[in-house]
């Protein structure tokens, strides 16, 4: 749309509509709003399992039983049996069941959940640098926000299996920083701004 502020723009249709399988065509998209057009796509939904340290990825949606039929808008990744791992919670447009999908994927790798609290206010916006021998990793703690879903603040992280941590930088949303070099193998890491 050339002109998306202007209410009375018309935009001519653009090829040929497939009636049956429920194209249509607006000439103006304010009407959209008022004329009871149905806009759920009913799209697959997809899940990628990361085969390689982000550079494979393998489509496991029929495997993993989210390929639901249902025209699903809010996905919210998060651990809800703290078991470290990251489960998904589902909610679909026009109401019916949250679904939730259990994380039950076994691997050597180790999951960190980590306590963080800033010494006045909140600690949304801390950054996480989790140095290893090889590479760091950045996590920024922040809800997520997705379509009509916000996730809680996700303080789990992944280290693959036989990596160890030699050093955990912190920037406070105040700008200071601070750096933790003991008790890194731990399950559970606790950090207080100083």
């Amino acid at each position: 749309m050339t002109q998306p502020l202007d209410r009375t723009c018309e935009l001519p249709q653009l090829g040929e509509l497939d009636s049956d399988k429920g194209e249509f065509w607006r000439t103006n998209v304010f009407q959209i709003a008022n004329s009871g057009d149905n806009l759920s796509a009913f799209e697959s939904n997809r899940l990628f399992f990361n085969a390689g340290e982000g550079k494979k990825f393998f489509d496991v949606s029929f495997d993993s039983g989210v390929n639901i039929d249902s025209d699903s808008r809010s996905v919210v990744a998060t651990d809800f049996n703290n078991d470290r791992k990251p489960d998904l919670l589902v909610a679909s447009v026009g109401g019916g069941p949250l679904r939730l999908f259990q994380n039950t994927v076994e691997n050597d790798n180790r999951f960190i959940q980590f306590d963080v609290e800033a010494k006045a206010g909140s600690n949304i916006g801390t950054r996480l640098i989790i140095h290893t021998e090889t590479h760091a990793i950045y996590r920024d703690l922040f809800p997520h926000n997705g379509c009509m879903g916000q996730a809680p603040i996700d303080r789990t992280v992944g280290i693959p299996a036989g990596v160890k941590i030699t050093s955990i930088s912190i920037r406070w949303p105040d700008g200071t920083t601070q750096t933790v070099s003991n008790n890194l193998d731990a399950e559970s890491i606790s950090i207080q701004q100083k």
